[in-house]
């Protein structure tokens, strides 16, 4: 699924995803395919590639709907963690490790 240029529609280009795990780890292997030319990927602080093409695993560790900690990275490996709050409210709030608070709005029914 995509969220751009249409949310959750199928994916415009081949995408699968392999997950595994063991006592301590998961692991998420991406296989991304897609015209090198196409792929927007910067060189940038981790958290920063929001405007990059990314892959991401939400987790919602509650299982309520509302909360999710998202694991993304852009075609260079550059990564962003941050965990999104679904609630009542009509913004979505993301807390970055170093425990900066950024705000965005949200569309209904999707994660921001």
């Amino acid at each position: 699924m995509q969220r751009e240029p249409g949310d959750g529609v199928p994916s415009s280009v081949e995408t699968a995803v392999y997950l595994s795990y063991d006592e301590g780890h998961l692991y998420a292997v991406f296989i991304c395919k897609d015209d090198p030319a196409k792929v927007r990927a910067n060189m940038t602080k981790r958290e920063a590639i929001m405007g990059d093409d990314v892959v991401g695993l939400l987790l919602d560790t509650y299982h309520d709907g509302r909360r999710a900690y998202q694991y993304l990275a852009n075609p260079l490996g550059i990564q962003a963690r941050r965990r999104s709050d679904r609630g009542p409210r009509t913004t979505t709030t993301a807390t970055t490790p170093c425990g900066t608070r950024t705000g965005g709005s949200r569309r209904t029914g999707t994660w921001s």
